[in-house]
């Protein structure tokens, strides 16, 4: 079974699609209709992401590198666009909050 994220606005629905994986989960919206949430990829690895402006972003290629932490899911979204999740590596779990960046800012 495949299940993807998705949007309903005025009685349509958006299909979020996928990393490349069979499916995505979302987990948060903001006001601004940006999702977060977590999706498999190609290689059936999870990787959270976030949907905004039609494109669903692997947040380990928009972001700030971990440290060796991979960004797995993604739990929740604000209005000032901070993220909130956790990220593993091959030893452990760790939350993270991803705060946007200024330059970013009229960029919903």
């Amino acid at each position: 079974m495949t299940t993807h994220a998705f949007l309903w606005s005025d009685g349509t629905i958006e299909d979020l699609g996928s990393l490349g994986g069979p499916g995505s989960i979302g987990n948060a919206i903001d006001e601004h209709g940006r999702v977060v949430g977590q999706s498999s990829t190609s290689s059936n690895e999870k990787h959270a992401f976030l949907f905004r402006k039609g494109r669903l972003l692997d947040l380990n290629d928009v972001a700030p590198a971990a440290d060796g932490f991979v960004y797995v899911k993604a739990f929740g979204i604000n209005k000032a666009g901070t993220i909130i999740g956790f990220a593993v590596n091959a030893f452990t779990a760790r939350p993270f909050v991803l705060v946007r960046d200024s330059a970013d800012e009229n960029d919903d």
